[in-house]
């Protein structure tokens, strides 16, 4: 399983640096500037994590849910990383993740999923996804999907804090001169955001 793990999260780490390189003559912006630095953050985590389930992880609770739970992590902050510099989330980790997650929790009995919550996220983000066509894409709308599978019903507090969230940091860097009216908001980074707390919290 441990090796599972580290093949999956080198896999994972070639894609977004394959990402970083189609982008990296892009036009200069915030996220830009702090790419290399989450990108450090997030080796730096892929490294932690593997050690973490190798060692403290299997010795406090089975390997299988140890691997669940530091792979989901790790896609969710890849997921992250790539839609805040690149503007997209990957269909390859997003439906991925989502086979992953429905297999261990089928295999291993591992994760409280939920087809409602998923079928509750996607439903109210394509709705918004139809209402502001070109500011948010099928990305946004099927990462709702999976973040409703691991979330329940509570995907509906969680997109509309991330719309709220998405909300302040748009007027606050409006007001700064550091973002246009026809900039594209990444709201996958919000949404995920808006997850982690949800996951740590509630």
């Amino acid at each position: 399983m441990f090796f599972l793990y580290a093949g999956a999260m080198a896999i994972m780490s070639v894609y977004i640096s394959r990402q970083y390189r189609e982008t990296e003559d892009s036009k200069l912006s915030l996220a830009y500037l702090i790419f290399p630095l989450l990108r450090g953050c997030l080796d730096l985590f892929h490294l932690a994590t593997s050690i973490v389930a190798g060692f403290f992880l299997a010795k406090t609770m089975p390997l299988p849910e140890a691997f669940f739970y530091v792979f989901v992590a790790n896609a969710l902050l890849a997921l992250l990383f790539i839609d805040l510099k690149c503007m997209r989330l990957p269909n390859v980790i997003v439906a991925g993740s989502s086979f992953f997650v429905i297999l261990m929790n089928t295999v291993f009995g591992i994760g409280d999923i939920s087809f409602y919550g998923a079928l509750l996220g996607f439903g109210m983000s394509f709705v918004v996804a139809i209402a502001r066509m070109g500011a948010f894409g099928g990305g946004d709308v099927k990462l709702s999907a999976l973040l409703g599978l691991l979330a329940g019903p509570d995907i509906a507090i969680i997109i509309l804090f991330g719309f709220v969230l998405a909300g302040v940091f748009a007027l606050q860097f409006l007001s700064m001169g550091l973002l246009s009216r026809k900039d594209y908001i990444p709201y996958g980074v919000f949404f995920i955001g808006a997850y982690a707390l949800h996951f740590l919290y509630m």
